[in-house]
């Protein structure tokens, strides 16, 4: 499946596909009663994300920032990974896995955010003014 992401930049593009990726692998892991296993490969997902080195040239600037992103997103994937372990989450339907904002993929490739019953076409909003060069 394709996502149409037209003029994007690049950091949005990295978090969004994070975030669809974290969601897939944690409702399979619910699912399959697997969270454990699970939260152990977004901490190490966390650590290899902490031991990069994003120097290129002397210059870390945009690839910093997106690696802070993606870092700051997996530490609360984790957080929600955990949450759902301590409260023996068996089910996507569950009211603690149904209140997270949850992205996903819609058949014709639009990429969506859910959240309870909502659903929203993921607008690649403004994420912050970018480094200049």
């Amino acid at each position: 499946m394709t996502l149409k992401f037209g003029m994007l930049r690049h950091e949005s593009i990295l978090c969004l596909a994070d975030q669809i990726q974290f969601t897939e692998q944690c409702e399979a892991a619910i699912r399959e009663n697997s969270l454990q296993q699970f939260l152990s490969e977004v901490e190490g997902q966390l650590d290899a994300y902490t031991q990069a080195n994003v120097q290129i040239g002397g210059q870390t600037g945009v690839l910093e920032l997106k690696l802070k992103a993606l870092i700051l997103d997996t530490i609360h994937g984790i957080e929600v990974v955990q949450l759902l372990m301590k409260n023996n989450i068996t089910s996507t339907e569950e009211w603690l896995w149904q209140k997270q904002l949850r992205y996903y993929v819609r058949g014709d490739g639009i990429a969506i955010m859910r959240m309870v019953d909502a659903e929203f076409e993921y607008t690649y909003e403004y994420q912050g003014k970018p480094p200049h060069s």
